[in-house]
């Protein structure tokens, strides 16, 4: 399915143990050619090795020219952390 986008719903945590499965599954979109919309929803708690995560998908698309955007449904775990850096708007929201 090249260039069908897909959904990842991450839930939990998103941290320095978790973040590796939220790359390999990034990877693989990417190696697909896959467009990819991240679902942040259900994330409880995420640090800023999550957040790093998110940065690199982004400029990892942009590099592909592939499309990757964040559903704006930010939960209050994830919005602290793009508060406290001033990360806020360098996500691309889903919309945007």
């Amino acid at each position: 399915m090249v260039g069908a986008a897909v959904r990842l719903r991450v839930w939990g945590e998103l941290d320095m143990a978790t973040c590796p499965l939220l790359q390999a599954a990034l990877a693989e979109q990417w190696s697909d050619g896959r467009a990819v919309e991240l679902d942040l929803s259900e994330v409880e708690f995420m640090d800023v090795a999550g957040l790093r995560v998110l940065l690199d998908a982004q400029e990892e698309a942009s590099r592909r020219s592939r499309t990757y955007a964040v559903l704006p449904t930010i939960p209050t775990a994830v919005g602290r952390v793009l508060e406290a850096t001033g990360t806020g708007t360098a996500l691309r929201l889903l919309g945007d």
